[in-house]
């Protein structure tokens, strides 16, 4: 579906309506979940003229927005995506929150078609970096950067398409001590590696061959289409998610898990899908995992995909090792409605995304499930939800492209919800 914008009936509406605006401001009142900001600047005017800016067409310096978050050893937040500037200061797509204020990572990733989708720190200290890139710094990085706290630097010749960009979208660091990376690309320098990749020192090696489909006999064919969009790490095992057929055990349906001790992948409970006239494989775009629970999110209504414990599911669910764990209702079953991401807090499984509800319950965008039923986190966001992870305080943070948190107009595309409210982050994302 595509829109069109008029100008000329944009600005008569705009004409029509601007001075009944200007001359009753609407105030929007708080949400009790909601405190004064962590830093200075909560949803404050940053332009002249921008106090008698209506708040019913949101804030006015939300252009961009944040797809990745990873909290440092010192409880230092970083964010990436695509943004110039982050609380009052330039910062190119990738930035970190000390608790008190922004600070830009020296020149950034990319400035102008950079996007970052995966962060994550490594046993080495350092922050790694993914997404749609080829420079990072002053370094040529392609979609893959280490950032050391002072400088920028490759890792190993990167992932590609070709001599073009390619697509990262997940990093996760192995129990063996090597980084995994995955997403929609076929190379690293000359070496053919597909959506699946593993560094070993600076050489990427592929994994992607045993992402596969298959075929009407049973048998398996290595390096099938598709992609992936997620990983997580627990103990030897990579979970590998995303859009793929099957590997040699059997068919995947978009979940895999791959044991880095024999270099073998595994089906997980017979994945996840889509149930119609005939049934295919769905869309897993998060993972979590922690000791005797894998969590996955992302577009699908069944788990257990072709296989004894096949079963409803809405769009988040959890495998125990044996069985399927399907959350009540879910998440919101409609057209569009996906989870982006999950997590634990305080023993909760926490989930944000596009939806408005979770249980049959209204939940705008984030939700909490406490074992038993679904609850809104807050008075929910004021839009979707991209990306989150745990404050590791029984709190967490989020990102997305929301302009407020509960009732109140502030967060600014990235908040924190301190376990019992709203925080935004200083003047947050333009």
């Amino acid at each position: 579906m595509s829109v069109r914008f008029h100008i000329s009936s944009l600005a008569l509406l705009l004409v029509a309506v601007a001075p009944a605006l200007y001359a009753q401001k609407l105030v929007v009142p708080a949400h009790p979940g909601v405190s004064p900001a962590e830093g200075p600047g909560f949803a404050a005017p940053q332009v002249g003229g921008d106090e008698d800016w209506d708040p019913r067409f949101g804030h006015p310096s939300l252009r961009y927005t944040a797809y990745a978050m990873a909290v440092a050893p010192n409880g230092d937040l970083y964010v990436g995506g695509t943004f110039r500037e982050i609380g009052g200061i330039p910062a190119n797509n990738v930035a970190r929150w000390d608790g008190q204020r922004w600070h830009a990572l020296g020149a950034g990733i990319e400035n102008g078609g950079g996007y970052v989708y995966a962060l994550a720190f490594g046993p080495d200290g350092a922050l790694y970096v993914a997404g749609y890139f080829a420079q990072a710094g002053t370094a040529r990085a392609n979609s893959v950067a280490r950032w050391d706290g002072a400088a920028w630097s490759a890792v190993g010749a990167g992932l590609s398409n070709g001599q073009y960009k390619a697509t990262v979208y997940a990093l996760a660091w192995g129990g063996d001590g090597k980084l995994y990376a995955g997403g929609d690309f076929t190379s690293s320098g000359q070496t053919a590696i597909k959506k699946l990749a593993r560094l070993n020192g600076a050489t990427w090696e592929d994994l992607g061959a045993g992402l596969g489909r298959q075929n009407y006999d049973g048998t398996f064919a290595p390096d099938g289409p598709g992609e992936i969009r997620a990983l997580a790490a627990r103990g030897t095992d990579v979970f590998v998610g995303g859009r793929f057929d099957a590997v040699a055990e059997g068919r995947a349906n978009s979940l895999a898990r791959f044991d880095t001790q024999t270099g073998t992948f595994h089906t997980v409970g017979g994945g996840v899908g889509t149930a119609g006239t005939w049934e295919s494989a769905g869309q897993v775009l998060t993972l979590a995992a922690e000791p005797g629970r894998l969590c996955v999110g992302g577009r699908f209504d069944r788990v257990g995909l072709l296989a004894a414990t096949n079963a409803p599911a809405n769009n988040v669910a959890c495998w125990d090792g044996t069985a399927w764990q399907t959350l009540g209702d879910g998440i919101q079953n409609t057209y569009g409605a996906q989870v982006n991401g999950v997590g634990f807090a305080a023993g909760n499984l926490v989930v944000t995304g596009s939806f408005g509800t979770a249980g049959g319950q209204q939940a705008r965008h984030v939700a909490r499930w406490d074992g038993a039923v679904w609850h809104e986190v807050g008075g929910g966001l004021g839009g979707d939800g991209n990306a989150l992870t745990p404050d590791g305080q029984g709190g967490f943070f989020v990102t997305g492209g929301f302009d407020k948190v509960g009732d109140n107009f502030g967060g600014l595309r990235v908040a924190h919800w301190t376990g019992q409210q709203w925080k935004a982050l200083g003047q947050g994302l333009s």
